[in-house]
């Protein structure tokens, strides 16, 4: 089992959204876009390594489906490579544990106070990049915050999701 998100040797790095602990057994899957790329191929493993589902798409975000089993809480590998001319040109892989909780997992409210408490309740249990998700949505209803943005550096390195911290510093320090 590799841990957080490490960079596979030879290609580029995807900055993934998704790892540690997550609250649910159907869990969404994103990554930031990769310059050039026509599509994306998303495969979850399970802790020995056996390809449990795998799907391409052309999107950023991709929701584990419902036609498959829900996953068990335990320990998953997922894997993005970004395609272009049916060759790829960037790979990562993270971890992800699947570790229920139903009432963290509910719907996010509309209201930004709401979604704030919400955020801070996942971040108290750990559930750093479902935190993390919910911070993006503040951020966008404020993108002059810098606080949100570092709070974002903070969670990803937190949830082992090293290339999506780094991208972020790096929004936040271009010239470093």
């Amino acid at each position: 089992m590799r841990f957080g998100g490490l960079a596979p040797r030879g290609l580029p790095a995807i900055a993934l959204l998704l790892g540690g602990a997550v609250t649910k057994a159907r869990p969404s899957f994103d990554w930031l876009a990769v310059s050039d790329a026509q599509s994306y191929e998303v495969a979850l493993r399970d802790d020995s390594g056996e390809l449990l589902w795998e799907m391409q798409t052309k999107s950023t975000h991709l929701d584990y489906p419902s036609a498959e089993p829900a996953l068990k809480s335990e320990k998953y590998e997922w894997e993005v490579k970004a395609m272009a001319n049916n060759k790829p040109i960037a790979q990562q892989i993270a971890t992800l544990d699947i570790k229920p909780n139903q009432e963290l997992s509910k719907p996010a409210p509309a209201n930004p106070a709401d979604i704030l408490l919400l955020a801070g309740a996942l971040e108290n249990e750990k559930y750093f990049s479902e935190a993390a998700a919910l911070y993006r949505r503040l951020r966008a209803l404020d993108a002059n915050d810098s606080r949100l943005s570092y709070h974002l550096v903070w969670l990803y390195g937190n949830a082992g999701l090293i290339g999506a911290a780094t991208d972020e510093y790096k929004k936040l320090n271009p010239t470093k």
